[in-house]
C-alpha cells in the first residue's frame, strides 16, 4: 500500500512538472505569434494544468473574446478578464482539441505600489485584493468608494470583501473615512504583473 502510494504521488508530480513544462512551451508560442495586442502594463502568465491532478476549483471559460458574456463568469476587473480572454483564444487556436477551463481563485499577481514619501511597496497579492485596489487607480479626485460598491464593482461578497479592505489599510494604500463610510486611495502610482 505504502508502495502504491509513492508511485501515485510520483506520477502525480511527473504530471505536475510535464503541465509547468507545456506552460512555459505554450506561453512561448503565444508571445512569439502575436496574434492579439497585449497590455504591456498587465503581464499575464498563465500556467495550463491537469485538473484530474491539481484539483483546482475549475469553472468553465469561453475561448472567444467577448467581454460582454464573460463577466458572469469571471468579474472581478473587467481589464483583467480581457487579458485572459485573450490568452484563452490564442491557447484556442493552438491547441484546438484540448478545452480550457479557468480555475477562479488560483492565481496571484505581483505589484508594486508607491506611496508618497514612502519606499515603493513590492507585494505579491490575490486577484480579487488586486481587483479592489484598482478599483481606486482611476480615483484621483478621492471621492473614494463605499463597501457596497466595491461589491457591485467587482462581484465580491461582503464577507471576503472586508478582509480585503483590511488588507489593503494595513498596508496603508487605503484609508477609512469615517465621516462619509468611504475607503479612499493613499496611493499614487501601480504597476503589475500576474
Amino acid at each position: 500500500s505504502e508502495m502504491n502510494d509513492f508511485n501515485t504521488n510520483f506520477n502525480k508530480i511527473d504530471v505536475m512538472l510535464n503541465d509547468i513544462k507545456f506552460s512555459e512551451r505554450l506561453c512561448r508560442k503565444i508571445t512569439q505569434r502575436h496574434m492579439i495586442e497585449h497590455d504591456p502594463e498587465l503581464r499575464v502568465f498563465p500556467k495550463f494544468i491537469s485538473p484530474s491532478y491539481w484539483e483546482p476549483d475549475n469553472i468553465p471559460i469561453e475561448s472567444k473574446i467577448d467581454a460582454t458574456s464573460e463577466l458572469s463568469k469571471y468579474h472581478y476587473n473587467d481589464h483583467l478578464q480581457n487579458e485572459i480572454l485573450k490568452y484563452a483564444y490564442e491557447f484556442s487556436k493552438i491547441e484546438p482539441n484540448k478545452a480550457l477551463r479557468l480555475c477562479k481563485g488560483k492565481g496571484s499577481m505581483k505589484i508594486e505600489i508607491e506611496l508618497e514619501g514612502q519606499e515603493p511597496l513590492n507585494l505579491t497579492i490575490t486577484v480579487p485584493q488586486y481587483s479592489v485596489i484598482a478599483a481606486f487607480s482611476d480615483d484621483r479626485n478621492l471621492k473614494g468608494h463605499t463597501i457596497d460598491e466595491l461589491i457591485a464593482t467587482t462581484h465580491i461578497t461582503k464577507e471576503e470583501m472586508q478582509p480585503i479592505l483590511d488588507f489593503w489599510i494595513n498596508k496603508n494604500v487605503l484609508l477609512y473615512d469615517n465621516d462619509t463610510g468611504r475607503y479612499v486611495s493613499n496611493e499614487i502610482h501601480t504597476t503589475e504583473s500576474t
